[in-house]
């Protein structure tokens, strides 16, 4: 459940996008996420299983906590 709900806040992070709120300044973490879209394709209702594998990065100066 954990994991699902990382995924969920990765995917609306993906969604709404970082440039919701940019912010450009030394000494902040600034966390990039490889890759940025994925295509499932048609998945049928109630039948498919979907797997998707993501890199977090942290591409700033600061700590980044997740």
């Amino acid at each position: 459940m954990g994991l699902g709900l990382v995924g969920l806040g990765v995917a609306g992070w993906m969604a709404w996008g970082p440039g919701a709120a940019p912010v450009a300044a030394e000494g902040l973490p600034r966390l990039a996420v490889s890759p940025t879209v994925v295509d499932f394709g048609t998945i049928r209702k109630g039948g498919g299983k979907v797997e998707a594998t993501f890199t977090l990065r942290n591409e700033g100066r600061g700590p980044l906590r997740i």
